[in-house]
């Protein structure tokens, strides 16, 4: 475990740092494309992107979270991603972003989080049995480019 971690809603400073992580699960993108993206989840007040910070690191990890509403299911939060440093991994990080991520659900009235895990992943889907996830369907994702 890390001795001094916060964790605390991302800022504009973050967004590079940002970036650096997603590049560690292999989504490289560019700046000023990882910019755009940061600036367009910061304008939207339904989502939450939070970073973890420590003493040593920086940037230690980060989590994205967002209501998501269907006509066949009650309201949920869907993650939209959540990575930690890979010189930082199995300190506790990424449960407490979770943590903060389901507490911040329990303050909007959600009570249910979902999330989705290539399948490749395995150390992943460890982490996020071992804190409480189960698996309830596997499924295709279809893209269409437009």
């Amino acid at each position: 475990m890390i001795e001094k971690l916060t964790i605390r809603a991302a800022e504009l400073r973050d967004s590079q740092a940002i970036g650096d992580l997603c590049g560690q699960l292999g989504y490289e993108v560019d700046r000023d494309r990882m910019q755009r993206r940061f600036m367009q989840i910061m304008q939207d007040p339904a989502q939450i992107l939070r970073v973890a910070s420590d003493n040593c690191n920086g940037l230690a990890g980060w989590a994205h979270a967002l209501p998501v509403c269907y006509l066949e299911a009650e309201a949920f939060i869907e993650i939209g991603g959540l990575v930690v440093n890979k010189s930082c991994r199995r300190m506790g990080i990424g449960q407490a972003l979770m943590t903060s991520v389901e507490d911040w659900a329990r303050e909007i009235g959600i009570t249910t989080i979902r999330l989705r895990s290539n399948i490749n992943r395995q150390g992943a889907h460890q982490f996020y049995r071992n804190i409480g996830y189960e698996i309830v369907k596997q499924q295709y994702t279809f893209v269409k480019k437009l």
